[in-house]
């Protein structure tokens, strides 16, 4: 009787107790709540411990990257980006991109070879000309410096206001004793030659060797400028013999040499027009001469210039 009734009161108490079944049903959803909150205070603790900065302050030693926790996407993304990359570069040209490269550098190469060639022409004409031009004027200046002074004498003090003082007379001093006066400038038929005469020795007395001239001739088809340098007076029609070269045959052809004295005056009126009146020689020579190289002909150069005596005399 008592086992009895303890069974219907256990029973009983089973039955009044609703969660029971409810307990035995949602043991698994506590125990993975369990797990979670566990997971969860571990991750915790986990980004604590890998937090840069620790409580003290101090900055730690582990990499903010594995803080963050993406490290290895990024790391893969590289990888992936060189794996792609390295594909490329070792995939090289085709032959289309090496054929239009070769093109264009045949091109420049062309180019630049031709500006380099164009380059060292101008250079060389440059050249060529300076050597012609060199040339050229120093054969004026040396016949410009020599004409200037011809018809000097030692004694043309004599002759200020003395009639008697003309080319290639005698003319008597004071005090006695007498001196020639030096010969005029003749300049040939072909105006190609000229001829002068002074007072190279300063002694007052114009000799027969004190001469100067100048003159082109031909040789082996090369024109060229010659000075006279005999002991008499200058043949324009002489042979070379007692002619000295001033420009080289060698580099420089003379293609033509011309003087005038068209810009001279034998008289000038200094005062008046009276017929006593004091007058002045007054004596100009033009010369021009045209050169061209040897090797180039088309390398070709004219020059002239006007040589004013300065011997001039009052008459």
């Amino acid at each position: 009787m008592d086992f009895k009734s303890n069974s219907k009161d256990a029973n009983a108490r089973k039955a009044s107790s609703p969660s029971s079944a409810t307990d035995n049903q949602d043991l698994p959803d506590l125990l993975g709540l369990i797990l979670t909150s566990s997971a969860d205070r571990k991750a915790d603790a986990t980004a604590a411990t890998d937090s840069p900065i620790d409580t003290s302050g101090n900055f730690l030693t582990r990499s903010l990257d594995s803080w963050f926790g993406n490290s290895r996407p990024v790391k893969k993304a590289e990888r992936r980006v060189h794996s792609r990359v390295s594909a490329n570069r070792q995939r090289g040209s085709s032959l289309m991109e090496v054929m239009i490269s070769m093109g264009l550098s045949v091109v420049v190469s062309m180019s630049a070879v031709q500006l380099l060639g164009n380059t060292m022409g101008h250079s060389s004409k440059v050249i060529q000309s300076t050597q012609l031009s060199h040339a050229l004027r120093a054969s004026m200046h040396v016949i410009t410096r020599d004409v200037r002074r011809a018809g000097y004498t030692a004694n043309a003090m004599w002759c200020m206001a003395n009639t008697v003082c003309v080319p290639d007379l005698t003319v008597d001093l004071p005090l006695g004793g007498s001196f020639d006066m030096p010969g005029a400038i003749v300049i040939d038929d072909n105006d190609d030659c000229i001829i002068f005469q002074l007072d190279r020795n300063h002694d007052g007395t114009v000799s027969a060797d004190e001469y100067g001239a100048y003159r082109r001739s031909v040789s082996g088809n090369v024109g060229i400028l010659e000075t006279w340098t005999g002991d008499s007076a200058p043949d324009c029609d002489a042979g070379h013999a007692s002619w000295t070269p001033v420009t080289e045959r060698e580099l420089v052809d003379i293609v033509a040499f011309s003087l005038d004295t068209n810009d001279s005056f034998d008289e000038v009126v200094a005062t008046d027009l009276l017929g006593n009146s004091t007058t002045q020689r007054v004596r100009r020579v033009h010369v021009s001469i045209t050169g061209e190289l040897i090797n180039d002909d088309a390398v070709r150069l004219h020059i002239e210039d006007t040589i004013d005596v300065r011997n001039d005399i009052v008459l």
